[in-house]
């Protein structure tokens, strides 16, 4: 018998081959991965699918084809890191820059205004002076007003004469007449009172500080909001003359509150003139403690004449 060697059987020996041969060797390698993921551009490398091993087009082992791997999305590159990693970082949505401070204009038109109305009620007594209207009697004791460098014990400081610009207004003054306007401030400045007076022969008798708070209530855009009416403050035995008035300007509501005194020979008049005051409703303003104030200038700046 011939020994001829036989094929072998089915199912033994190399497995056939699918697809181009395949090179041998080492292979290219491919770009060096990313040390943040993928590249852009650059699609991941799908997994090997169990039981699969046919190339991507090509039929594997257990029957239809193999779709290709549908292409990835790029990753967008990755945003270098900032100047500050470690640093301040920048408002996040809804921040911002400080609102800027409110201006302080409102509040100076609001004294100006307020002083106008005191500088008005001067105006008006000095007019009612000049007028021949008998002044106090003769044998009566005889009072003065000055304007001190401070009132309330120290607490407010002169900070605005405005005497002559008093003066400017008034041209009926007689001779020797004397007239005081000016500003005080308190401590924190929020804090202002608005003194007037007026030496006068002719002034001082019965009424002149009625018609003093006359020249103020009378003036255009003004009304009186809480009747006039005598204050004598606690632990004082002279009445104050006192009311709140307000004017109106430009469409704002300015509120003042004054008292006012007359001895023969002088009147004077102290309006509150803060800015809270100013806008505060006038049924809230404590003319009792605004007359107690006034109460205590008055012993400061009144003195015997002579």
């Amino acid at each position: 018998m011939n020994n001829v060697s036989q094929p072998p059987p089915p199912g033994h020996g190399l497995p056939p081959s699918y697809g181009p041969p395949q090179p041998s060797g080492p292979q290219p390698s491919g770009p060096p991965p990313s040390p943040y993921g993928y590249g852009y551009g650059q699609a991941p490398v799908p997994p090997p699918q169990a039981g699969h091993t046919g190339t991507a087009g090509h039929a594997g082992p257990h029957g239809a084809p193999q779709q290709p791997y549908p292409a990835q999305q790029p990753h967008p590159p990755q945003q270098p890191y900032g100047p500050y990693p470690y640093g301040p970082q920048p408002p996040g949505p809804g921040w911002g820059p400080p609102p800027p401070k409110k201006s302080n204009a409102g509040k100076v038109v609001a004294i100006v205004l307020g002083s106008l109305v005191v500088l008005g009620g001067l105006a008006q007594i000095v007019k009612y002076s000049a007028s021949g209207n008998r002044g106090p009697d003769a044998s009566a004791a005889k009072y003065e007003v000055s304007m001190p460098r401070t009132l309330l014990d120290g607490k407010y400081k002169l900070t605005q004469d405005m005497s002559d610009e008093a003066g400017t207004r008034n041209t009926d003054l007689a001779a020797g007449d004397e007239q005081y306007v000016g500003m005080y401030s308190g401590g924190s400045g929020k804090e202002q009172l608005l003194y007037s007076g007026l030496n006068s022969e002719a002034t001082g008798g019965e009424g002149s500080d009625d018609k003093l708070l006359d020249g103020m209530s009378q003036a255009s855009g003004t009304d009186v909001a809480v009747p006039r009416r005598e204050i004598v403050p606690a632990g004082g035995d002279e009445p104050l003359t006192c009311e709140v008035i307000t004017k109106s300007r430009g469409g704002e509501e300015l509120t003042i509150a004054t008292c006012a005194w007359s001895d023969p020979g002088s009147v004077a008049s102290v309006a509150d003139n803060s800015p809270e005051t100013l806008s505060s409703d006038p049924d809230e303003v404590d003319l009792e403690a605004l007359a107690g104030q006034v109460d205590t200038i008055r012993d400061e700046v009144r003195s015997p004449a002579g």
